[in-house]
Protein backbone atom coordinates (compact mmCIF):
# COMPACT_ATOMS: atom_id res chain seq x y z
CA UNK A 1 0.00 0.00 0.00
CA UNK A 2 0.83 3.40 -0.88
CA UNK A 3 0.02 7.43 -0.03
CA UNK A 4 -0.46 8.92 -2.82
CA UNK A 5 -1.06 12.42 -3.90
CA UNK A 6 -4.75 13.68 -5.48
CA UNK A 7 -4.37 15.58 -8.53
CA UNK A 8 -6.57 18.27 -9.65
CA UNK A 9 -7.90 16.27 -12.33
CA UNK A 10 -9.63 13.92 -9.57
CA UNK A 11 -10.14 17.05 -7.37
CA UNK A 12 -14.35 17.13 -6.79
CA UNK A 13 -14.50 13.52 -8.03
CA UNK A 14 -16.28 10.80 -6.39
CA UNK A 15 -14.27 7.85 -5.82
CA UNK A 16 -16.05 6.05 -8.46
CA UNK A 17 -16.14 8.69 -11.03
CA UNK A 18 -12.43 8.94 -11.36
CA UNK A 19 -11.79 5.50 -12.27
CA UNK A 20 -9.12 5.07 -10.33
CA UNK A 21 -9.14 0.99 -10.96
CA UNK A 22 -9.79 0.71 -14.43
CA UNK A 23 -7.30 3.74 -15.30
CA UNK A 24 -4.56 2.32 -13.30
CA UNK A 25 -5.03 -1.04 -11.40
CA UNK A 26 -4.98 0.55 -8.17
CA UNK A 27 -7.33 -0.17 -5.50
CA UNK A 28 -8.68 3.21 -3.35
CA UNK A 29 -8.28 1.57 0.27
CA UNK A 30 -8.78 4.56 2.43
CA UNK A 31 -7.92 8.33 2.48
CA UNK A 32 -5.98 10.60 4.71
CA UNK A 33 -8.03 13.38 5.02
CA UNK A 34 -6.76 16.58 7.64
CA UNK A 35 -4.43 14.02 10.02
CA UNK A 36 -7.08 11.16 9.59
CA UNK A 37 -7.01 8.06 7.90
CA UNK A 38 -10.41 7.12 6.56
CA UNK A 39 -11.14 3.65 5.43
CA UNK A 40 -14.39 3.65 5.22
CA UNK A 41 -14.95 4.88 1.72
CA UNK A 42 -16.85 3.82 -1.28
CA UNK A 43 -17.18 4.58 -5.00
CA UNK A 44 -19.61 7.65 -3.41
CA UNK A 45 -16.66 9.05 -1.65
CA UNK A 46 -15.66 13.02 -2.66
CA UNK A 47 -11.94 13.38 -3.29
CA UNK A 48 -10.79 16.38 -2.01
CA UNK A 49 -8.34 18.92 -2.74
CA UNK A 50 -5.74 18.17 0.46
CA UNK A 51 -6.22 14.11 0.32
CA UNK A 52 -4.19 12.01 0.22
CA UNK A 53 -5.48 8.67 -1.15
CA UNK A 54 -4.31 4.86 0.39
CA UNK A 55 -3.82 2.61 -2.94
CA UNK A 56 -3.27 -0.72 -3.40
CA UNK A 57 -1.40 -2.17 -6.46
CA UNK A 58 1.32 -3.77 -8.25
CA UNK A 59 4.42 -1.71 -8.37
CA UNK A 60 3.81 -0.82 -11.70
CA UNK A 61 -0.26 -0.20 -11.24
CA UNK A 62 1.27 2.09 -8.86
CA UNK A 63 3.49 4.06 -11.30
CA UNK A 64 0.27 4.75 -13.41
CA UNK A 65 -1.72 6.01 -10.48
CA UNK A 66 0.92 8.64 -10.22
CA UNK A 67 1.47 9.35 -13.43
CA UNK A 68 -2.56 9.31 -14.50
CA UNK A 69 -3.93 11.36 -11.25
CA UNK A 70 -0.65 12.05 -9.08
Amino acid sequence: MRFAHTGAATVGQTVGDALVRSKTGCTVVGVERDGDVITDIGLESSIESEDELIIAGTDEDIYHFNELMG
